[in-house]
């Protein structure tokens, strides 16, 4: 396990120093609305070419899975793949909980654009309630397996809302309770 990972992050090197479309930018920095709205940068390791952010209308036309990401994502190289099924990219965004942007739990930091993947007519509804609350480190996306589409996920994010309203700190107990089965038992995954 441990030469794949040391031959994981010298590919991912490599590609990072190589390529004509990533440079040697090694993190990426995504703006995103934080709670009640505020910008927030959030930090992530860079598993796209420098510039993919701009390229999401060209695979929005592939559709979704059912946690709100490309189904097939061009944009992502083959080390980035694997960072993101074991959620290494994420790593940087315990900056984010230190800095208190965000959470343990909750919704995912969306940019503007993140929040069109919804349904139409429940997007804002979607929208006003998530950003009452910081976003999560841990997105409630992950506590329950088979989501199948963006209206089955923005029940999943309501319900979730819902209860914190009523239980803050049990709600985020029990999702990451879910959150953490889930990953460990590989029901869930991003990729």
């Amino acid at each position: 396990m441990g030469f794949f990972i040391i031959k994981e992050s010298l590919k991912l090197a490599y590609e990072l120093v190589t390529s004509k479309k990533s440079g040697p930018q090694i993190f990426y920095v995504k703006e995103a609305l934080g709670k009640d709205g505020r910008p927030i940068n959030v930090y992530k390791v860079r598993t796209m070419y420098v510039g993919a952010e701009y390229d999401f209308s060209t695979v929005v036309g592939n559709g979704f899975d059912g946690l709100g990401k490309p189904k097939e994502d061009p944009r992502t190289s083959s080390t980035g793949k694997w960072l993101r099924r074991h959620f290494f990219d994420e790593i940087p965004q315990i900056f984010n909980m230190v800095r208190g942007d965000m959470s343990i739990v909750g919704i995912r930091p969306h940019s503007f654009q993140d929040w069109l993947i919804y349904p139409e007519d429940v997007r804002e509804q979607v929208k006003n309630a998530a950003l009452r609350h910081k976003p999560g480190f841990f997105g409630v996306n992950y506590s329950r397996a088979g989501i199948t589409d963006a209206r089955e996920l923005s029940s999943v994010i309501l319900c979730y809302l819902n209860e914190k309203e009523a239980s803050p700190f049990w709600t985020d107990v029990k999702y990451l309770g879910r959150i953490i089965f889930n990953i460990a038992t590989q029901k869930v995954h991003s990729h």
